[in-house]
Order: structure tokens, then sequence, then C-alpha cells
């Protein structure tokens, strides 16, 4: 992973979403931008797209891809009339649960990574909030959704705020953020400021 060329594109899209594909490539859809409003919330969506990507995510959804296509196979054989329903339950009580699993892993590492780069961990629950008042979905939506629902990302990452802002604390974010404060000042005294905006007193 450490070898990975990270790179960030954005789509041009109302959707409120973002995604990776193997190879480190992220893509944020312009919906998403203002549910995100600031830099902590931009690194909260960014830390959980590269989690899937640490955690292999991709690989384990084509292997289970597979498994699903055999039992789908198996269940027509079956039940042949009810094939809809078969391919239905399995979505709904093997695909669906493992991909919500698969989400709440990628929030918790990814939490950890925002708050080892010295982001606001606290801000991946304001992005939460704002997305679920978005987004208003129902119980019935978030049952058949790959995706847990805000309120339990939520809740779940309250949970785990106490763990990753001590992470930060770990991450001497205090010299880096100086740093970047310096370096910002530095890149400002060496820019080249046209004629015509330099005034003398």
């Amino acid at each position: 992973m450490a070898n990975l060329h990270w790179e960030v594109y954005v789509i041009e899209d109302p959707q409120k979403n973002a995604f990776v594909l193997p190879g480190g490539k992220i893509f944020v859809f312009t919906g998403l931008i203002p549910i995100v409003q600031d830099e902590d919330g931009m690194a909260a969506v960014l830390g959980h797209e590269i989690a899937h990507q640490i955690a292999r995510h991709s690989a384990e959804k084509l292997s289970w891809a597979k498994i699903l296509i055999v039992a789908q196979l198996l269940m027509a054989y079956i039940f042949d009339p009810g094939m809809f329903f078969s391919r239905l339950f399995l979505e709904l009580g093997v695909l669906m649960p493992f991909s919500r699993k698969m989400e709440s892993e990628a929030d918790y590492i990814g939490l950890r990574l925002m708050a080892q780069a010295c982001y606001d961990p606290a801000a991946a629950v304001g992005l939460w909030e704002r997305m679920k008042e978005a987004q208003r979905s129902s119980k019935l939506l978030e049952y058949v959704s790959t995706h847990p629902s805000p309120e339990k990302r939520i809740q779940k990452i309250t949970e785990w705020l106490p763990e990753a802002e001590m992470i930060r604390e770990k991450s001497d974010c205090e010299h880096v953020m100086f740093g970047i404060f310096v370096q910002k000042l530095t890149g400002l005294a060496n820019a080249k400021i046209p004629s015509d905006r330099i005034h003398h007193g």
C-alpha cells in the first residue's frame, strides 16, 4: 500500500457519493462537496475511501460475488419458479449485511487515518449529521441499503472518537500544523506579486 500512487478525481455530478478503485484512484462527486464543507470533512471522506483500499474490500467483494453466483445457480435449480425470490434472499440475507460490515470497517479505519494525519476526527460526526439531513432516509431504505444508516454511523463513530482523539494527540499535530503554517507563509513570501498589486506608501 505504501507504493500506491493515490489520485483524487472530481466528477461533476449531483450525487452525494465517493468511491475508490483498485490502484489508489479515488473519485468524489461534486454533489458531496456541500456536505463535506471543509478540509476536515474531506479528510473524513478520503480516509474512508483509502480504508476500503487498505482493507482490500474490492478483492473481498469479488470473492463473495463468485460464491453468490454459484449459490444463485444452485437455488435456481432447486426453486426454479422462485428464482427472483432466491436472488432477493441472497442479496438481503448475505450481500447487504456483508457490505454494511465493510462500510463500518472503513469508517473505523478511516477515522484512525484522518486522526493520524492531524485532522479533527469529530468532523466525521458532523459529516454524517449533514448527510442524514440530506438523505432523510427511512428505515425501509436503510434495510435494503448496502450502507449503514447515517444514524448508526454517527453512533459508532461517536463511540470510536476517544480512541481517534488519542491517536491525534500522539501524532505531534501541533508541530505538524505549525510546519504547514510555515510552509504556506514561505510560499506566500516567495510568490511573485504583480507590480500593479504593489502599493507604495
